[in-house]
């Protein structure tokens, strides 16, 4: 088995997604972009320009530092060159003036396409691809920036009888204080850890 990258362009995500389901790839550009807009498709990106200053960069954003629209459609996205066409605001990054920024090499996280898109049978629809996300419950902000913190800190969730609720807690805020993020409630780590 060869070794397959975490993060991949929208351009190759799409090409993954047809090739295993063979839906259109216009269909598939839609169904990827409610999922990003949806949180259920993971992102990076490096930022490009600022939208209202001469401020340029080539940091590495994600999800809980970006403000993502909602709605997204196929038509928001440079799909050839892997980026939004519009500038999307960015919250608080160290040493960068907030607001909206340009984004480049915009990439999704391959586990999520895998999942999303491509390890559910039974549920599809005639496209081949599963429900659309809108259909589905949506993730809240906090849930979703304590399952970020969740994986960077631990790949796989420890059981309870390792680590208690409350160290789980304490270690997910702390790193989240230390990354300059927003931090969430106990419940919300508890949640996006599938112990509530």
């Amino acid at each position: 088995m060869s070794y397959q990258t975490e993060w991949i362009d929208l351009s190759a995500a799409i090409e993954l997604i047809t090739k295993s389901n063979g839906a259109s790839p216009e269909k598939t550009q839609a169904e990827l972009s409610h999922a990003i807009s949806d949180g259920r498709a993971q992102i990076r990106a490096k930022l490009d320009k600022h939208s209202s200053s001469n401020q340029t960069s080539s940091m590495t954003v994600s999800n809980d530092q970006i403000e993502i629209p909602r709605p997204l459609g196929a038509e928001d996205f440079n799909w050839t060159e892997s980026r939004p066409f519009k500038s999307w605001r960015v919250h608080s990054v160290d040493r960068h003036r907030p607001g909206f920024w340009f984004l480049k090499d915009l990439e999704v996280c391959r586990a999520n396409i895998d999942s999303t898109f491509l390890g559910q049978t039974g549920s599809s629809s005639d496209s081949g691809l599963p429900e659309t996300p809108s259909r589905q419950k949506r993730q809240s902000p906090a849930r979703k920036a304590a399952k970020i913190a969740l994986d960077s800190c631990y790949p796989n969730v420890p059981p309870q009888h390792e680590v208690r609720n409350k160290e789980l807690v304490a270690v997910i805020q702390k790193f989240m204080k230390e990354n300059s993020r927003r931090v969430v409630s106990a419940d919300s780590i508890l949640r996006a850890a599938k112990r509530k």
